[in-house]
């Protein structure tokens, strides 16, 4: 598993009655109530699991990681984690698509690969592109896609891409998209209230468009999650771009961390993001698409090499 699929543990249950400020379980239910985003649209009941959770005793660590487990995992969300030092509480989802595409299967020739992007010419002038990472800005990216053949197209691959930096991003969407629009709306949480939100703010971007003639597909699957899943929501309602696999993720808000008192860290999400029409981004894109990479793909996929998602992709562009 890549990136954010991550471990956790099982234990046991016991009592005790500690102060909040000296509790984590409580401390984190605590923020958690204040912060958190998505309680409303999720339809978690938060009071009854401070219920749950006070039947843990958080000077035993066995214990005290059970409790966060069962506030973490009815949330279902991707950016709400607790980190040990040891390890990290967070949903774990199944997921088997963090395989990487045999592009020779492609007659790929020549190739460009660092931390954040791999660029590949395919046969038939289509380029291939993974974009790994919006952690860092893709650099040059106009400038070195010139330089192949994409005549008859090119495939985005974010399937495991686990977000980053919003500006970078728009900054990628930018290049896919004609003139200045409202991208998105984003809105601030003002109060303590699960309810308590800012009017919706919009944000802006101004694209250059710098492939106007050229068809372009996008791979996602259920692990295209945070700002990547943002990028996704952007480039179906303002680029002409094809979306082809599963749903995204989600993560459809900031991420913010704070300090329990036992030292552990934490996230959450804070500030949401909405699309062109209002929607939340939590629950995720939907493809144009759906072809499904699940377990039974996996195993074709290791038998034969034939990635399904970038097959369709790439038929797909062959007969535009």
């Amino acid at each position: 598993m890549r990136k954010l699929l991550l471990i956790s543990f099982l234990f046991a249950v016991s009592c005790v009655d500690i102060e909040v400020e000296e509790n984590p379980l409580l401390f984190f239910w605590e923020e958690m109530d204040k912060k958190y985003v998505f309680f409303e649209e999720k339809n978690v009941d938060w009071d009854s699991i401070k219920s749950e959770i006070s039947v843990y005793n958080p000077a035993n660590k066995k214990e005290l990681v059970r409790g966060f487990e069962n506030m973490i995992y009815p949330l279902n969300d991707g950016h709400v984690s607790v980190l040990t030092g040891e390890a990290v509480i967070c949903k774990r989802i199944e997921y088997y698509n963090n395989v990487n595409i045999d592009l020779k299967r492609y007659l790929a020739g020549r190739v460009i690969e660092d931390d954040v992007v791999t660029i590949a010419q395919l046969d038939n002038s289509i380029v291939y592109v993974e974009i790994k990472t919006f952690e860092k800005f893709v650099p040059d990216f106009r400038e070195t896609l010139n330089e192949f053949k994409y005549q008859n197209g090119i495939i985005l691959d974010i399937r495991n891409n686990g977000g980053g930096l919003l500006s970078s991003a728009l900054d990628m969407a930018a290049n896919f998209i004609e003139g200045k629009h409202t991208v998105l709306y984003k809105r601030n949480k003002n109060g303590y209230g699960h309810d308590d939100f800012t009017d919706y703010k919009p944000v802006a971007l101004k694209g250059i468009n710098a492939f106007p003639e050229t068809e372009t597909v996008i791979l996602i699957d259920n692990y295209t999650f945070s700002a990547a899943n943002i990028f996704t929501s952007v480039m179906k309602n303002f680029s002409n771009a094809i979306l082809i696999g599963n749903n995204t993720r989600g993560g459809g808000a900031a991420l913010s961390t704070g300090v329990l008192p036992n030292g552990w860290t934490y996230s959450f999400s804070q500030n949401p993001y909405y699309n062109i029409n209002y929607r939340s981004l939590e629950l995720g894109v939907e493809p144009h698409h759906h072809v499904l990479f699940g377990e039974a793909e996996y195993l074709r996929f290791g038998e034969t090499g034939i990635h399904s998602q970038m097959e369709f992709a790439y038929k797909f562009l062959l007969k535009k």
